[in-house]
């Protein structure tokens, strides 16, 4: 059974004239339901209900037959055994939360959001994906939704917030998404807002594997982002207002662009 250990690295370093060393205490242990849940495939964490403490959310999405759960579990001084609160997905297979992130605050109500992915569909056209607005109680209810409208083999392969790359001063989130057809795999960015649409703000075709918040790496306002493509090739793109959608700049052989970063608005 696969279990998620939870970690806390200590803030004192052991001074030594080579090296310095990380204590590690193990502060919590965490066992999905059954063995093929895919318990722990992804986390993140959020000050999603304002407390000043983070709650840490944790997705199983071969849950019962593919559909999927995410668990929310909330830090209120002792590392907690029981989820708060739970989600799952409508239908088996959907693989509920196969992704999932803290998207920032893209309602600009002071709190982080959560965005959800339903990966499948048995008809490859109706995917969902949800949005968690952080809240005081936190519900199991989304609080904003969108469905795929193209013929799509994954929905919310890859999912994150992007910071501000329009610098509107609301947070935005990008995706990726794969289609059946002979459209490329798309790379969208949904721009934050009081009211938020479904199309893409901007959208980017090719088969990049992965997408990375960076912050605001030119110091210029707006946030910026990065992609991997084939695990081996960076491509940067500066944030503006417009968003132009060719690379700002590319770096060759780029595995060491594996990790990734930035700040969530």
């Amino acid at each position: 059974m696969k279990n998620l250990i939870i970690i806390l690295i200590a803030t004192a370093l052991l001074l030594a004239p080579a090296y310095a060393l990380n204590e590690m205490t193990e502060v919590g242990v965490y066992t999905g339901e059954w063995y093929d849940n895919y318990f722990g495939y992804r986390t993140d964490m959020g000050d999603f209900d304002g407390d000043l403490m983070d709650e840490f959310v944790i997705s199983a999405y071969g849950w019962n037959e593919q559909h999927g759960k995410i668990y929310w579990y909330e830090y209120d001084g002792d590392w907690p055994t029981d989820p708060f609160m739970t989600v799952q997905g409508d239908t088996t297979l959907t693989e509920y939360g196969h992704w999932f992130s803290n998207l920032g605050d893209v309602n600009n109500d002071g709190l982080p959001d959560l965005g959800v992915s339903e990966l499948y569909d048995e008809t490859y056209h109706n995917q969902r994906f949800d949005v968690y607005f952080g809240s005081n109680p936190m519900d199991t209810i989304p609080d904003w939704d969108m469905y795929a409208v193209e013929s799509m083999m994954f929905y919310g392969t890859y999912l994150d917030s992007c910071g501000d790359v329009n610098g509107d001063g609301w947070a935005d989130f990008m995706m990726k998404n794969t289609y059946w057809t002979d459209i490329d795999d798309q790379i969208e960015i949904y721009y934050g807002g009081e009211i938020m649409d479904t199309l893409p703000d901007w959208t980017r075709g090719g088969y990049d594997d992965r997408l990375y918040p960076l912050g605001d790496i030119n110091n210029d306002g707006f946030d910026d982002i990065l992609t991997i493509f084939n695990y081996n090739y960076a491509r940067f793109y500066l944030g503006g207002s417009p968003m132009d959608t060719i690379p700002d700049f590319e770096i060759d052989n780029s595995v060491a662009f594996m990790g990734g970063g930035g700040r969530r608005h």
